[in-house]
Formats: structure tokens, sequence, C-alpha cells
């Protein structure tokens, strides 16, 4: 169950509360004259509520989102602890950073950065932040200082063109990056207990297997393994949520590593898992939802070969590519299963997905690891094609979503 606080023109949950009591122009919206046409009718599930008094039982929503109301709040401290009082797992709070293009617009009252949010978070949370939305100020300069129809024209001049591709690549860049809008994800952390790992890896080459997840680092030996050799050709999702039911009555606090056969880990993966959030989804190689397609996390390809972007520890993704998916017993117990309707492919995008819209995180874990298999990019099998469409199909609402092989649009 998803609420988003303040849905506006735009509802995005299952449950979507707003002020608006009838059909008319939504006139909080952004700096526009009249706001978007906001018709209540419409709108999934719509509850007309002062969203600083949200009629909504304590823990019983799963996610609860605002998006771009906290700078409209006459109260935002309350607002903030009215959305944790109600969710379950995690609270998403987007909004124009105060250092960004868009801060200052008509109704915004408060200027909201990282340290706003830490500094007002409830007792017993903790916020993670990232930037949403670059800001592209040069590009964005030049189109404000032109007569507006001939923005069309100025934005296919290649030379505009370059330049707002270098910038926009640039904010993704760490010591570039200027925010425009902010997401905080806000959650109780909790620490597994011990640091049991369980590694599941279905196999259907036993020289493969030899040859790359069992020449990994020495460390891999020092936890519970379990070679499923794929006589039958199941889908992997089936073989994996087989095993799961099998482990987790007495499996209450592990971390069920799934990885493909050509997948060499060259590090020791407890030290790594350390202290880390149990209610998130963890791999080496992940991808955000917005912004340039650059893979978040490095890895080795096949040929020895560097690929993605290496980052310090964690940093949050919206998918992870299948090569090996990192998940707890926890998020098992709370009812995540692997989709067998995706038998190879998408199958670990989806899990994600599952994972977001119930309020769990999906984190890109640094990992010293090799890919022995085909470019993250490439030509893909006939079973890609056969399920691309299953995917779009089923998370259409949700869209734009990007995976490590492909983007999503509506």
């Amino acid at each position: 169950m998803i609420l988003d606080v303040g849905c506006g023109c735009n509802p995005q949950g299952d449950l979507n509360i707003d002020i608006q009591k009838k059909n008319g122009y939504n006139v909080r919206t952004g700096n526009q004259h009249q706001g978007d046409y906001m018709d209540i009718n419409k709108i999934k599930n719509y509850i007309v509520a002062d969203v600083h008094h949200l009629p909504i039982k304590t823990k019983s929503i799963d996610l609860v989102l605002s998006s771009h109301v906290i700078e409209q709040s006459e109260n935002p401290i309350l607002l903030l602890k009215e959305m944790f009082r109600v969710t379950k797992h995690k609270v998403i709070v987007r909004y124009s950073h105060r250092r960004g293009s868009g801060a200052k617009r008509p109704f915004h009252v408060n200027y909201i950065d990282e340290d706003w949010i830490d500094r007002f978070c409830p007792e017993d949370s903790k916020a993670e932040h990232f930037t949403r939305i670059g800001d592209v100020y040069v590009t964005n300069q030049i189109r404000t200082k032109i007569p507006s129809k001939l923005i069309p024209m100025v934005e296919k001049y290649t030379p505009f063109r370059i330049l707002r591709t270098i910038e926009q690549n640039l904010v993704y860049e760490e010591k570039y990056k200027i925010p425009r809008e902010s997401e905080a994800w806000i959650r109780s952390p909790q620490q597994a207990i011990s640091p049991r790992i369980i590694f599941v890896v279905v196999y259907n080459n036993k020289t493969i297997l030899d040859n790359c997840f069992l020449s990994s680092h020495p460390s891999i030996n020092l936890n519970k393994k379990i070679l499923i050799e794929n006589i039958s050709n199941k889908g992997l999702p089936t073989l994996f949520n087989e095993t799961v039911e099998a482990n987790l009555p007495f499996e209450t606090d592990s971390w069920f590593v799934f990885c493909h056969q050509d997948f060499i880990l060259n590090e020791d993966l407890s030290a790594k898992l350390k202290g880390k959030d149990v209610n998130s989804i963890y791999g080496p190689i992940g991808i955000q939802q917005l912004g340039p397609s650059k893979n978040i996390g490095q890895i080795v390809q096949t040929e020895g070969l560097r690929f993605g972007k290496k980052i310090k520890n964690i940093y949050p993704v919206q998918t992870l590519d299948e090569q090996c998916l990192i998940i707890h017993s926890n998020l098992f117990k709370e009812g995540l299963r692997f989709d067998e309707k995706f038998p190879f492919d998408f199958y670990g995008a989806d899990i994600c997905m599952q994972a977001n819209i119930l309020g769990f995180d999906v984190h890109s874990l640094q990992l010293e690891c090799q890919h022995k298999s085909k470019p993250l990019t490439g030509i893909y099998p006939k079973s890609y094609w056969e399920t691309r469409p299953i995917f779009a199909k089923k998370w259409s609402n949700h869209f734009p979503i990007q995976t490590t092989c492909t983007r999503f649009e509506k």
C-alpha cells in the first residue's frame, strides 16, 4: 500500500490525500498562473484531508510518498512526524533543494536541504539523501533569455545540445552536483544480529561453476552454499523461491546471496555486509530511476575490463543486475518473493520494484567481483524480448524505470 500525501494532479499512490474538495485548478502547483486541473473523480481512492493530520492508522502503510509538498507546508515538522507515524517501512520526501533553481516559487514557504531533514527527522529514524534531478544552469539561463517561440529551434542547434549534454552528465558526478530536486528516504534502520550468509547458485555447467563461483574468495567456504544443478531446466526464480521456502523457517537472521554460476566474488562479503540495513536489497551494480544511463557500482567483465561507476560503499538505485542479489531473510518474512513469470531476464529488476513499492530500499554495494559473461549491453537473447513486454505491462504505472539493460518510459 502506497500513500501519496498531497497528491495534486499526479497521484502515485494506492491511497491519495489532498486538501482540494472539488474539481478545479490546483493553484498550488509550481509557479503556473492557474496550476493543473484536478479531476478528483479520476484519482484512485482520493481522500480530502489536512496533510498535517492524516486520517490513517499508525503503522498501517508500507510506503508514504510526498512530492513537493513540504516546501509549501505551514508546519513541515508536524508533516514529517505524521508521515512517519503512519508508515510501516519508509517515507520518501521529494523536494526542491534550497540551492537549486526551483527553490523559490510562489507558495514555497520553506527552503529545504539535507541538514534540515536530518535536524527534524522523527526520533529513531534516519534519512538517506541523494540528488534526484541536477541543475543545468547555463542552458537553462539561455532558454530564459530568448523568446519562447525560438526555444524549439535553439534546442535543435548542435552546440546547444552538446553543452546541455555536458551539463547533464556533470551534475551526476558527485563533485559537480548542484541539486535541483532531492529525495530523502526516511526509515528506522535495522541491522542484522548475526553475519550469517547463504550462497544460492543455480548451475547448468559444472565446469563454469568450478572455474567461476567456486573459485571465488576463500571466505565463501566459510559460509553455507546451496548449489542447485538445473536438470529440469526450471526458471531461476522458481528454484530461488523453493530454496527460500525450504530454508526460511530455520534461517531467521541470514543474508541470502543469489549468484550466477559465472560470478566470481573476490573479497570477503561478511565484512561488507556488517552493519547494513536488513530492509534493503543489495547488489554490485545497479542504476537510478532518473538521469543518464550510468551503471552505479563497478565490476570486472569477462575480458578483464572494468565496467560501471565505482562507489565508496553503497548508493541508492532503482534496480540491480541479476548477476548477484543480496536479500536478507527479513524481507522474505515480509512476503517478498521472486516472480516466476521471469525465468531468467528481468527477475532482478522485478524483485527490486517489488521492494520499492513495499517501502524497502535498493542499493548498489561496491564489491570486488567479476562477471564472466557477455557485456551488460549488447545483443540480447530471445528470452529477453519475450519477457520485456511482460515486465513493461506489470510496472507501467511506475515508469520511468531503468534497468542495467534498458529503459522503460511512458
